[in-house]
Order: C-alpha cells, then structure tokens, then sequence
C-alpha cells in the first residue's frame, strides 16, 4: 500500500500530478513566464525545485531582465546573522530608496523571529509579523512571565489573575471575580484572599490549595532563572498540558517557551545583577517597545507558509541549515524532504529584485546551541549564481566544528526511471550539542539543557585586558564603550554605555565581549 503524502494545510500535491490520468483528454497549459522575479532570482529557483521527483517539468522565465544575484551570507550565530539583515536593509534604504516595508524576513520557525527581533528593536527599526504574534505578545510567553511576576511580587493581582486558572484548575470567571471583590474589600491583595480560601470562599480552596503551595515553593528557591522558568512550568503542569493537547500549535508553543529559556540564559550570562527583579524589567522593556507601530513603514517578518502569494523588492531567506530548514522530522522521508524543498522555492520566489540568503554557524533556539551545515538546498545552487559563496564557505569552514563529524542523510532519487535504487547522499556535520558528542535534536528538553548551562560558560578569559574607555562590541547589543570596571570575585562587572541599547552591566567572563581598540 502506498502512503498518501498530505503536505501543509491538507494539500495533497498528488491530486495536481494525477490529474491528466483522472481527466483523460485534459490539456495542460503551463504558465511558465513569471512577472515578479529577476532572471537571475529565478535561476536560483529553478536549480532548487528540479531537484523534486513529484513535479510537472516546467520552468519559469521572464522579460524582467537578469538583475542583481542573489547573496549568500554565513553568519557567526543568529544575532550576527540579524545584524547582516539590518545592515543591508538600511544600505538598500540609502542606495536603492527603499522603504522599511519592501522588506520582508522569512524564516521556517516562529521561534527564529526572536533574535531577529532583538536586534530590530535596538536599531529601532519599526516591524510587524504576519500570521503570528511578536515574541513578548504570544500567549505562553505571557503566561511564563506572569507566573515569574507572581513569584517576584504576590501583591501582582494582574498576574495572578492572568494564570491562576492556567492550565485550567477548574477556577472560573466567576470565582476570580469572587476573589477579586473580596481582596477590594479587604485591602488586601488576591492571592492574599486564595491563600486564605478556606476562610474567604471555601468552595474553591481544594482547587486553589496546591497552586498556592506550588507558589510558595518556587518562591523559596535559590536558583538560576532559566531553571526556574522550567521548574515553574513543570510544576504548575503547564507543559504537561500542552504536551496532552498533542497539536501542532502546542508545539510551537513549547517551542517558544524553550526560545524563551534561552532569552533567559543570555540574560543569565550577561547581567552582572542576575536578579529575578532585573530580567523581569528587561522583559516589560521589551514588551514596551514590542507595542510600538506608529506607520504601515514597518519590515515584515513571517513563516514561509504566511508568505505564499506574497511579494516585496527585497526578501531575506534566514536559518537555511539542516535541521532547521528542511527540519529535522522531514530528515528521512523523501515526500518531506520535497515539500520543504516547495517551501523553499515559494520563499525564493517572493523576491522581486533583490534575495538574500543567510545560515550561520552556530545557532541557540530552543533553548539549546547547536553548529548546524549549511542546508543541502544551497548545495542544490550552482555557485556561479549566487555572489558571497566564497565568502560564506570560507566563513563556514573557519569553525572546526564542520570538520569533526559527518554523518549521512541518503534518499531515493527516481530521476533515473531504470534504477529506482539509485540514491542521493548528503554529507553533512551532524548537529552537535557544544558540550557533548551525542547528537542534538532542536526538539531537545531545556531540562537537559539547564543540566549543562555551567558547562557552557566561557572561563579563559583574560580579564587584564579589559578597560575603561574601550570600544568593545557584543553581538546582541552591538557598539559601546566600557565607562566602569568593578572586580567581582573571580570575575569582572563591566559597565558599558552601548551606542543603540543604551547603559548595560555585564559579567566580562560570559558576555561575549570584543575589544575593538
């Protein structure tokens, strides 16, 4: 029995490809002249999608003109691979007088856009996402912060009226009102008023009694806050829930509480203070300016499934690295491995003038770092049409990381009709996790790595070479000079006044600092 490949949203590409054989007598007519695209955007195009046995053969061409080629940029991590966007998104404005809006960043993972973000927001470069929310508005980011709010301050009735009932403990609209009323008349705040339900309302103490206990426990716990977000998602069940409603949108949303572990363990590896009280208020910083839109000039951000039927002058391709893209549970399937190939093209041909495709060495998402190869969809280009490939390979083969561990991705390949055994191998570096030889799957457990975040920390750092009056750079924060030094045990709190994010405390040993001068 053969499988029925059904691809995104339920569409079945078979029902296309069969139906000559369904209709016989049908005439094909083949629109294979594109309005949009430069030649050369194209050219880009049409390498990849050959590539896929189930297609009718056609290829697209146009009167536009060859245009520019498209560029391929190797990035150090994701934030180096942000600022690549920013600096020629703000080249683009100067030379070629484009607006914020005829640019769009498209990436495989909602959870990518939030470097991505970061990096926007310091440059105060306005943007808006399609078909998703920013980082600090979507809903079990929310819920993450609530409960660390109610934790830091139980006084916080907004956050305790946000989660108390998240994952669902059978406390309603009517009992949070109930509670609500009753902590007005007694002055005294809400979560005051369930620690005491038994005197105030009886009905709901059994539902309330181990949030509350659960509250108190994680409030006496001395650790990192990356742990404690964990801790406090397990505990409270919320990621059990999420894994017991077994969809595609509760895996993204744990997704996005791991990308949420990681915002943590910057922060962690970065602030001098490391106070719950602090991360909170970088958080409402964040979200604060996540609120700002004050035009339609914004740069657009989305998934490659939003941006079908989409088009813009500019378009940054990111994250093309195995793993990501194609992902790691389209690996050994070859019906995946061509529908994200179909992705792929649909991103490439949102182009209209200029395309820019980026992957980098080493990437932190999901609270886990990995160095991940260049995906085998830039293998599939001919060299000669993409400017920036030397550059970018030689970017690429500086980390030795490619060069200690290989494994193989093989596929059938029926472009040979008489040898249907035939098959394509892949050569690429397995994904591996910076301080283990066992390979690393993105859908790895932040439990995991919180057991490893000690291990992670840079500690050979001369720290002599440090100081004040320096011009240093750090890949999230970028330029800014060192204003203090204060020793601290065996490390340093280095005070920096950056150019864009404005005055930052860091520890030198775990910031990533670059002394420019």
């Amino acid at each position: 029995m053969t499988k029925e490949y059904i691809g995104f949203r339920g569409a079945d590409i078979s029902n296309i490809l069969n139906f000559e054989k369904d209709f016989p007598g049908t005439k094909i007519i083949k629109l294979e002249q594109n309005y949009r695209c430069t030649g050369n955007i194209l050219k880009v195009a049409n390498a990849v999608i050959k590539h896929n046995e189930n297609k009718y053969e056609k290829k697209l061409w146009t009167e536009n003109g060859e245009g520019t080629l498209p560029y391929i940029f190797c990035g150090k991590d994701e934030y180096s691979e942000a600022e690549f966007l920013i600096e020629n998104i703000n080249r683009l404005k100067r030379e070629e007088y484009f607006k914020y809006s005829d640019f769009a960043i498209l990436y495989r993972m909602n959870s990518q856009s939030r470097a991505i973000e970061d990096k926007l927001r310091i440059e105060n470069i306005p943007y808006k996402i399609i078909g998703g929310l920013k980082f600090y508005e979507r809903k079990e980011i929310k819920d993450a912060i609530a409960y660390l709010r109610l934790i830091s301050n139980q006084s916080d009735n907004f956050a305790l009226e946000r989660i108390i009932n998240e994952p669902k403990r059978g406390i309603g609209k009517t009992s949070i009102d109930n509670i609500k009323n009753i902590a007005i008349q007694n002055n005294i705040s809400m979560y005051e008023v369930i620690r005491n339900a038994s005197n105030f309302i009886p009905r709901i103490a059994e539902n309330t009694r181990q949030f509350v206990e659960t509250i108190e426990e994680l409030k006496a716990t001395e650790c990192a806050i990356s742990e404690l977000i964990m801790k406090v998602l397990n505990k409270t069940g919320y990621i059990q829930a999420l894994k017991d409603e077994n969809s595609i949108e509760a895996e993204t949303r744990i997704q996005n509480i791991e990308e949420f572990v990681t915002v943590a363990n910057e922060f962690e590896k970065e602030s001098a203070e490391n106070t719950l009280e602090e991360f909170l208020n970088g958080i409402a910083l964040a979200s604060d300016t996540d609120n700002l839109e004050n035009s339609d000039d914004v740069v657009t951000l989305m998934t490659l499934h939003s941006a079908k039927g989409l088009e813009y002058p500019a378009i940054f391709l990111v994250g093309i690295e195995e793993g990501i893209f194609p992902g790691y549970q389209s690996m050994d399937n070859p019906e995946d491995i061509e529908e994200e190939r179909r992705l792929f093209y649909v991103g490439v041909t949102r182009a209209k003038q200029f395309l820019f495709l980026t992957f980098a060495k080493r990437r932190t998402i999901f609270g886990s770092t990995s160095y991940n190869p260049p995906s085998r969809f830039l293998k599939e280009i001919p060299n000669e049409i993409l400017d920036g490939y030397d550059k970018a390979m030689e970017e690429k083969d500086k980390n030795e990381e490619f060069e200690n561990s290989n494994i193989e991705w093989k596929y059938k390949n029926h472009y040979n009709k008489a040898d249907s055994s035939n098959v394509i191998t892949y050569n690429i570096n397995q994904v591996k996790d910076l301080t283990s030889n066992t390979p690393n799957k993105f859908g790895r457990t932040a439990e995991s790595f919180l057991a490893s975040i000690q291990a992670k920390k840079t500690t050979n750092i001369d720290l002599s070479k440090f100081k004040v009056g320096q011009k240093i750079y750090h890949k999230k924060f970028g330029q800014g000079v060192i204003s203090k030094l204060e020793p601290e045990e065996d490390d340093i709190k280095v005070d920096i006044d950056f150019e864009k994010a404005g005055h930052k405390r860091l520890m030198a040993k775990f910031a990533g600092l670059e002394i420019l001068e």
